[in-house]
C-alpha cells in the first residue's frame, strides 16, 4: 500500500534553543517536515511561552543560559496552570545515560541527539503527525570530507543552491565570530562566557562532522567551567588549529556550489 499522505497542516512547535546556528537547522528541518516553529532562547522564555499559548510539542535544549532545559521542564511540570501539559522533547549533544536519565526524571517525554537529524526528528514527531512520504534511498556518504560536509548540509537545508550558500556563509561568519569571542573571554577571565562559547563551538563541530574540533571545544568548555585557566588556554590552542580545518571545509563546500545567477549579483558601479 502507498505511504499515507502528509497532513494538510503540520504541528506548531516551540523550540527552546540559544544557539543561532542550531535554531536555523531546526527551523529548516521542521519546515521541510511540514511543521512551523516558534523560537525562544532560554528556559525562562520557554516557561513563559507555554503559559501564553498551546503548542503541539516543545523541543527543549538541555544547556541554555539563564535557565537550562531540565530546570525549565521541571518548572513546567510543577505548574498546574499549564494545561494541557505539553509534550517536551529534550535536545542535547550529551548522549550519556546519565543525561538521558536526568531528562526523563525532569519530566521530558522523549530525547533527540544534536545535531538534529531529519529522520530521527521525523520519527520522534511521528506520534503527533502523519509521517512524510518515504524518501528515495540516498547515496553513500562520500569519502572526501568537503563533499561529506556538503552532503550533510544538503540533508539539513535541502538542495536549493541559494539556501545552501546562505547557510554556509552564515556558518562561516558565526564560526569565526564565536572563536574570537571565546578567545577574548578566556583572556579576560570570563569563565561563564568561555564555557558557553565552547559548548556552541562543540555544537558547530558536530554539525560539520569535525570530531577533533568537537573534542577540543569540549575541553575548553569543561576547563572554563572548572575555572582552570591553564587547561583552558591549552585546549583553546588546539581548538584554533581544528577550526582552521573546519573553515577550510566550509569554504570548500561553498566553492562546490554553482555560480550565483547574474540577476542575484549586484551590478557593477558605473562612473
Amino acid at each position: 500500500t502507498p505511504p499515507p499522505a502528509p497532513p494538510a497542516t503540520g504541528l506548531h512547535l516551540l523550540v527552546a534553543e540559544d544557539n543561532p546556528i542550531n535554531q536555523r537547522v531546526a527551523a529548516l528541518a521542521l519546515e521541510r517536515l511540514g511543521h512551523r516553529a516558534t523560537f525562544v532562547g532560554n528556559g525562562v522564555e520557554a516557561i513563559e511561552a507555554v503559559r501564553q499559548g498551546a503548542y503541539d510539542a516543545v523541543l527543549m535544549d538541555v544547556r541554555m543560559p539563564q535557565m537550562d532545559g531540565i530546570t525549565a521542564t521541571r518548572r513546567i511540570r510543577e505548574d498546574a496552570s499549564i494545561t494541557p501539559a505539553p509534550t517536551i522533547i529534550a535536545m542535547t549533544a550529551d548522549v550519556t545515560l546519565e543525561q538521558r536519565q536526568a531528562c526523563l526524571e525532569a519530566g521530558m517525554d522523549a530525547f533527540l541527539s544534536k545535531p538534529l537529524q531529519r529522520d530521527e526528528l521525523a520519527e520522534t514527531l511521528r506520534q503527533f503527525a502523519t509521517p512524510p512520504p518515504i524518501a528515495e534511498p540516498e547515496p553513500e556518504e562520500p569519502a572526501d570530507p568537503i563533499a561529506a560536509l556538503a552532503g550533510a548540509v544538503r540533508e539539513l537545508v535541502g538542495d536549493d543552491p541559494s539556501h545552501l550558500r546562505t547557510f554556509l556563509t552564515e556558518l562561516e561568519t558565526d564560526l569565526e565570530r564565536e572563536t574570537r569571542a571565546c578567545g577574548r573571554a578566556l583572556h579576560e577571565g570570563d569563565h561563564a562566557t568561555a564555557a558557553r562559547l565552547g559548548h556552541t563551538l562543540a555544537s558547530i563541530a558536530d554539525l560539520l562532522h569535525v570530531a577533533p574540533m568537537g573534542s577540543a571545544a569540549r575541553l575548553v568548555r569543561d576547563a572554563a567551567d572548572a575555572k582552570d585557566d591553564a587547561a583552558a588556554a591549552s585546549a583553546f590552542l588546539k581548538l584554533r588549529g581544528t577550526i582552521v580545518v573546519a573553515l577550510d571545509l566550509v569554504r570548500g563546500a561553498l566553492r562546490m556550489l554553482p555560480p550565483e545567477p547574474a540577476a542575484s549579483r549586484p551590478s557593477p558601479a558605473t562612473v
